[in-house]
């Protein structure tokens, strides 16, 4: 709270809470992440709060209203999902279905209605991933359900259970992952058709380096990883 604090008193319109799996917030003191966004929400001043990394398993509707109720709070949701097979889900040691994945998703459209911003990973060519799997998931991405996605090709980690598995041949492994890269853009642009034609406040951020034009980020833009908005027809002042 303190940080946040001294960062708004500092100017700065937008604070980005991020760790790990950010919704274990608390859990060895008995509070939890809602509690934190209501603190920070009261803190006086013009700026933002962005939650990033969210655990699909500890996303329930307490924390989905709370973060629709408060009015610092956007409506963006970052919740790396990884794979909707059940079977690979359990090779990965996750904790959730994809049952799971499909009813948060359902409770997000309840709790939000078009109102707000989904961003998730996958990641292919997992090492207990099969044919069917892959296509399993190359069609849950494209019902479009998220306004952004990163898919990732599976590289090994040594000490991993998973590093001790077969890996999936390369080119299968090549080919796959562009057809779930593919996909997942596809889907993207679909889905971020919606935004066409809306006013919103917009963070200006500067100049662009590159562009030489004045850029910034709207509330379903988080920074660096979901790309910018350009301004036009801005009035110099």
């Amino acid at each position: 709270m303190s940080e946040v604090e001294n960062l708004v008193a500092n100017g700065v319109k937008e604070v980005v809470l991020i760790s790990q799996d950010t919704t274990k917030f608390g859990f060895m003191n008995g509070s939890e992440l809602s509690e934190l966004l209501k603190e920070i929400n009261s803190v006086v001043g013009d700026f933002k709060i962005r939650v990033m990394y969210l655990y699909p398993g500890k996303v329930d509707r307490s924390l989905l209203e709370t973060i629709k109720k408060l009015k610092k709070v956007v409506n963006y949701l970052e919740i790396p999902v990884q794979h909707i097979s059940d079977t690979v889900l359990k090779e990965m040691n996750r904790t959730y279905s994809g049952n799971d994945i499909r009813k948060m998703i359902n409770e997000i459209k309840d709790v939000f209605g078009d109102n707000y911003a989904l961003r998730t990973t996958f990641i292919s060519s997992f090492p207990a991933e099969k044919n069917k799997d892959h296509e399993f998931l190359k069609k849950f991405i494209d019902e479009g359900n998220f306004d952004y996605s990163g898919a990732f090709k599976y590289s090994k980690e040594e000490f991993t259970k998973a590093g001790k598995m077969k890996s999936i041949p390369k080119k299968e492994a090549d080919n796959r992952f562009a057809e779930i890269d593919r996909s997942a853009h596809l889907a993207m642009e679909k889905r971020l058709d919606r935004f066409i034609g809306l006013e919103m406040e917009v963070l200006y951020e500067g100049i662009d380096p590159e562009l030489n034009v004045p850029v910034g980020r709207g509330w379903h833009q988080a920074p660096e990883i979901d790309g910018i908005t350009i301004l036009t027809n801005v009035e110099n002042e």
